[in-house]
């Protein structure tokens, strides 16, 4: 599904749709040893978002970045945190130009 709604020519809103729903499973515990495995698929599909003319994608992006930087401090997971610090940066560099 991911790779669907990320491809080109990518619809701001369906871009939207799919990083709240997976930001969304944040909620529950159950998802996280999926989101832990599927980490790199997610953020790397994701980041492309970043240069949407939309401005909600790259702050719902920024969002899910976050909730995966929460969930990896608390699994000490040091390669995910490397690579969540890396998507921060890249996305920081987005939004800071957008806004």
């Amino acid at each position: 599904m991911i790779n669907n709604v990320t491809s080109s020519p990518p619809l701001p809103a369906n871009l939207l749709t799919s990083i709240r729903a997976v930001t969304n499973l944040f909620k529950n515990s159950c998802y996280y040893p999926w989101l832990q495995k599927h980490r790199s698929e997610i953020l790397d599909a994701f980041s492309r978002s970043c240069s949407s003319p939309n401005k909600n994608v790259p702050v719902s992006y920024a969002n899910l970045i976050l909730n995966y930087s929460v969930l990896l401090i608390e699994s000490k997971d040091q390669e995910g945190q490397s690579q969540v610090l890396s998507a921060a940066l890249e996305a920081g560099l987005y939004v800071t130009t957008i806004l």
